[in-house]
């Protein structure tokens, strides 16, 4: 499969947060490498692909978010995966790319819920209401649990 870009953008504030992620995602009937599974939920293997450029170019943190992202959402994934006949889903992942100067750390959760929402044709797997906080100068996300330790 071709990787395609996916764009995240927020702009409430004089301000935003710009992300695109670049990759792809391929159901399968057998895992194509264990090393990159990261959970299973109901017989369903979820595994996670950096490529080499996006392993030295993402933090800690920032991988954390992503995989934090997708395995809150195992269980809308994995009844995406059944309802299609397969046993795995592989998120393969190029790139993602952002301006620091129209970037924030929390962004990259909600442009990967985003992202799995566009790319698995899902209706809105979270309610996402950003609100631009003008004294702390950031974006806040209520409701939403980061894992930040």
């Amino acid at each position: 499969m071709m990787s395609k870009t996916f764009e995240y953008r927020l702009l409430k504030a004089s301000w935003g947060i710009a992300i695109d992620i670049i990759g792809d995602i391929v159901f399968f009937e057998s895992s194509p490498s264990s090393k990159n599974i990261i959970g299973a939920w109901k017989g369903i293997t979820i595994s996670l692909k950096f490529s080499d450029q996006l392993k030295s170019f993402l933090s800690e943190p920032e991988s954390r978010f992503v995989r934090h992202a997708i395995l809150l959402k195992k269980e809308v994934i994995s009844t995406k995966v059944a309802s299609v006949g397969e046993t795995g889903i592989l998120f393969n992942l190029d790139a993602i790319k952002f301006n620091l100067c129209d970037y924030q750390l929390e962004g990259i959760y909600v442009a990967v819920i985003k992202w799995l929402e566009s790319e698995l044709e899902l209706e809105d797997i979270e309610s996402i209401n950003p609100l631009y906080n003008t004294e702390l100068n950031k974006y806040e996300f209520p409701g939403i649990v980061f894992p930040y330790s």
